[in-house]
């Protein structure tokens, strides 16, 4: 319907909370952040499209992206309309605080409550080419002012330990993805020779944190052999089997640089209270200020709302 189609588009000009409802499975893989929609005239090819010149004023003069006229509704990018032109407001996931909630995972609460200090559990392949584990470390361990409570292992049964027995706010893995000899995908943390933490392991170790109902953010690095929808059967077993409130993971391999720095600016961000989507997109549009839109490939299967509230 155009009519339809055009209110839509008008809607959606306008930056904001977008959630992206999965009917039933997160192995339904929608790239709702690489969604483009501005019109371009495709059949030009890509040699005939150009830059905003509004955006790339701003990238070169250092100017907060969020804060030029293209993502301003008021003014609204001067490109708009011009078939040749690619803006990043574009794009809905510089635009918008995107969210896939999968239905049937439980009772969803857009906020995690803490007492103190919230706790974190993390995960790490101790893999010698993490050659920028250490200093990733420092940094998250000094995020949030007041401090963290940090739990962490670099070994298997250590971090499956800490998955049982604690109520964490957040659990991060920075690791490795990987596929078994049965085509099962798992997070590889400690050596690259150790065993991985395979989806039924959530069952098994009876898992469970539907007192603390975390953040989970899996930085799996690296990992060519695992497709999407292989993957997300460990993010359907977090949100269903463990209560987890939401889960972060990408769409395609990356490697430790991008790794480290998404993480940073999105954990640092939702550590000091912001809501999740925003934090998301705060570290998209800050990766894309330094040339970077990879940003894009991070999926949040969570409500863009959630955020760490203290009680």
């Amino acid at each position: 319907d155009p009519d339809a189609l055009a209110a839509l588009e008008e809607a959606l000009r306008t930056p904001g909370a977008l959630h992206v409802a999965i009917k039933d499975s997160p192995r339904f893989i929608l790239p709702a952040a690489l969604i483009y929609d501005a019109p371009l005239d495709s059949a030009l090819g890509s040699d005939a499209l150009g830059i905003c010149p509004e955006f790339e004023n701003a990238f070169r003069r250092g100017i907060a992206l969020d804060k030029t006229p293209c993502f301003d509704p008021a003014r609204g990018c001067p490109s708009h309309g011009k078939m040749t032109v690619v803006c990043p407001s574009g794009f809905w996931g510089f635009r918008h605080q995107l969210g896939m909630p999968a239905s049937g995972s439980g009772e969803t609460s857009p906020e995690i409550h803490f007492h103190g200090r919230p706790q974190v559990v993390v995960g790490v392949s101790t893999d010698p080419d993490f050659v920028l584990r250490a200093a990733h470390e420092d940094t998250l361990m000094q995020m949030r002012a007041g401090g963290l409570e940090w739990k962490y292992g670099d070994k298997r049964e250590d971090v499956l330990a800490l998955l049982k027995a604690e109520q964490p706010h957040l659990v991060y893995f920075f690791c490795h993805g990987f596929l078994s000899s049965t085509r099962r995908p798992g997070i590889q943390v400690g050596s690259r020779q150790s065993p991985a933490i395979l989806p039924d392991n959530i069952t098994a170790y009876r898992i469970n944190w539907r007192q603390s109902r975390p953040l989970v953010f899996i930085n799996g690095c690296g990992t060519g052999s695992v497709e999407p929808e292989q993957a997300f059967d460990m993010v359907s077993m977090l949100l269903r089997w463990a209560a987890a409130s939401g889960v972060i993971g990408t769409e395609i391999t990356i490697f430790e640089p991008l790794a480290r720095d998404f993480a940073e600016r999105c954990l640092g961000r939702f550590l000091g209270g912001e809501a999740i989507g925003e934090a998301v997109r705060q570290a998209r549009l800050s990766l894309l200020a330094d040339g970077n839109p990879l940003g894009l490939v991070y999926i949040p299967f969570l409500l863009p709302s959630l955020r760490l509230v203290e009680k």
